[in-house]
């Protein structure tokens, strides 16, 4: 991981780059996701040790696929159980680190300039 700072239209952004891995986890996911495979997308990413929001979803999927026979016992429709993991592992690795970069940063900037702009009209 490296760190890069830029002032450029008085914004002062500070960009924390990682480089991805290609054999990393979130790498794996990724390529699963790509590829359509959800069930090993989920099972991947049900590992992580972080998942934010996302966490009971994708862990119930995750139990759904080793479990099917109890979940369906229970009463959960098995689709919807897995439709609501794919929609959380979308959710939260979908997002490149260059739009996270760039929404961050260039956020900023926008803002400002949007301010200069209603200042001076």
């Amino acid at each position: 991981m490296f760190m890069t700072e830029s002032a450029s239209s008085g914004v002062t952004c500070y960009n924390f780059h990682m480089a991805l891995n290609s054999n990393s986890k979130l790498e794996k996911v990724r390529v699963a996701m790509r590829s359509g495979d959800w069930s090993q997308a989920i099972r991947l990413a049900a590992k992580f040790p972080t998942l934010g929001i996302h966490k009971e979803a994708i862990r119930r999927a995750n139990d759904a696929l080793n479990n099917p026979e109890i979940y369906t016992e229970l009463g959960y429709d098995l689709n919807a159980v897995m439709q609501a993991g794919v929609e959380a592992l979308q959710d939260r690795f979908s997002q490149s680190w260059a739009a996270v970069k760039f929404s961050t940063c260039e956020g900023e900037r926008n803002q400002q300039k949007e301010e200069r702009r209603e200042e001076a009209g």
